[in-house]
């Protein structure tokens, strides 16, 4: 997604992603929306859930609030 350029300024995104959960191997749906406000900070919104996460300029993870930092 970062491919797409979601760290530069520009309209918001909705993208439907799948993933397995393990063990029990079912297959999820999880509509996720992404907005993209420049210099690295992207908001995320899937169900209930939105935050803000800042990326440095290589696409890595720097900060995602109630999470994670990089230290």
């Amino acid at each position: 997604m970062l491919r797409d350029g979601l760290l530069e300024a520009g309209p918001e995104r909705t993208y439907r992603m799948r993933w397995v959960d393990v063990p029990s191997l079912q297959v999820h749906v999880s509509e996720q929306r992404y907005h993209p406000y420049g210099g690295g900070r992207i908001g995320f919104q899937a169900a209930d859930f939105a935050t803000q996460i800042q990326f440095d300029v290589d696409g890595f993870v720097h900060a995602y609030p109630d999470l994670a930092r990089r230290v």
